[in-house]
């Protein structure tokens, strides 16, 4: 009865930030599908979502890429990634800069985001030319 209980406690918290996961990885695949360089380059946008994802991700809180502590995060970088579509950009980076403690760290996370995009964007080029 214990192990069930905890085994349905588990799945329960690691499905917590599933929704604010599933969405981010939508706005990163759809700002890739945008992204004029990737067409000049021939870079599978899939290819590259994957790798931003995974390089964005690995600097969010939390040890796995369900921590129920990283739902907050990619909600807000989903808002920063669709900051320039927003009718009030200024709004969104103060609901962005609630979780990341001050607008400054909210626009430090957008930088992190855009060097993802450029480090993943040099290594599949490179990849390309070994």
């Amino acid at each position: 009865m214990k192990k069930a209980l905890f085994l349905s406690l588990c799945v329960l918290l690691l499905s917590g930030c599933n929704e604010e996961k599933t969405a981010f990885e939508s706005a990163v695949l759809e700002n890739m599908q945008q992204d004029k360089d990737l067409k000049d380059y021939k870079i599978d946008a899939e290819y590259m979502a994957s790798c931003v994802i995974d390089m964005t991700s690995g600097k969010m809180p939390g040890v796995t890429s369900l921590d129920p502590r990283r739902a907050p995060y990619y909600d807000a970088y989903t808002k920063l990634i669709h900051m320039n579509d927003s009718q009030n950009p200024e709004v969104t980076l103060t609901e962005t800069a609630k979780v990341f403690g001050s607008e400054k760290e909210a626009m430090k996370a957008y930088l992190t985001y855009s060097e993802s995009v450029m480090n993943c964007i040099t290594a599949i080029v490179a990849e390309g030319e070994a």
